[in-house]
């Protein structure tokens, strides 16, 4: 998979819905990738894998396609891929309690590196990686691979691919203490991240415009109708989790923290001071134990 080492996106919520939309049409495959070896460009996928080798022909996959988790911890992504073959093939993936009969086997292979997967096609569909987040690479792989037939089902190119990032660390960074997006927004950006195997989202939670940390501890702070719970966080989290994203939070101090100074003056302020501060006092033992509560 060709990556950069490092980058971030500012990405206009509209665009979202928008791809989706695109990809539930499924009338035309992907751009033709480029990187990796020369079968890259035979396959429409993105990024690049780094290793293709197409045996000719393509696998039909049933409008019901049954697939075996050979790991219990692999299940969420089975349900995962039911919502999402249902919007690429009109069709749904159902768990298969046994590997002999199910058409899509999912599996973790330790010998792997942690981010390597490989996708084998051939009379079945085979997914193997060395952690869940490689097995949900894999996964997307085979989804762009997909060409929806009528009446049902798909079709994908019988062959071998294996992959892994060149760069392991690959995020997506949304400024929230900037501007405020629900959780829903947040979901579909995760759904855009697995998309791309991009394998972090970090959320900048705090700023001086807003400030969206949840805190039992100081209910002030958090700004009013822009702020997160805890539970939206956690289910948030697993949201991710299930489609091979890991959430960042991130709470930012000393600076761009004026908000916090101006409604607790008494726990981050400056004694005898009431002008503007973007900086919490770091002279005050007060602020690093309220920091440890929020935290």
């Amino acid at each position: 998979m060709t990556t950069n080492s490092r980058w971030s996106v500012a990405l206009p919520f509209g665009v979202v819905p928008a791809l989706a939309l695109a990809l539930a049409s499924c009338r035309a495959p992907l751009p033709r990738a480029t990187g990796g070896d020369a079968g890259a460009t035979a396959v429409p996928v993105l990024p690049a894998p780094q290793r293709v080798a197409l045996t000719g022909g393509a696998l039909r996959l049933p409008a019901t396609l049954p697939c075996h988790a050979a790991d219990t911890s692999l299940r969420p992504l089975v349900a995962v891929l039911d919502g999402e073959y249902h919007m690429l093939a009109g069709g749904h993936v159902v768990e298969a309690s046994a590997s002999a009969a199910a058409p899509c086997r999912l599996a973790l292979d330790p010998t792997l590196g942690e981010q390597t997967y490989r996708l084998a096609v051939d009379s079945t569909v085979r997914i193997t990686g060395g952690s869940y987040q490689a097995v949900a690479m894999g996964s997307v792989t085979l989804l762009q691979m997909l060409e929806r037939r009528t009446g049902g089902g798909a079709t994908v190119p019988r062959g071998t691919i294996a992959d892994e990032p060149s760069a392991p660390f690959r995020a997506l960074l949304v400024d929230l203490g900037r501007q405020w997006h629900d959780v829903s927004g947040l979901e579909q950006l995760v759904e855009l991240a697995r998309w791309y195997k991009i394998g972090y989202l970090q959320l900048h939670l705090t700023d001086d415009q807003i400030f969206t940390f949840p805190t039992r501890a100081y209910p002030e702070l958090p700004s009013p109708g822009q702020h997160y719970s805890v539970a939206e966080l956690r289910r948030l989290d697993e949201f991710a989790r299930a489609r091979g994203v890991a959430v960042i939070p991130e709470f930012e101090i000393p600076g761009h923290a004026s908000l916090m100074v101006s409604r607790r003056r008494d726990v981050f302020g400056y004694a005898g001071d009431t002008s503007w501060r973007a900086t919490i006092n770091m002279g005050r033992e007060s602020a690093y134990a309220a920091v440890d509560s929020i935290i």
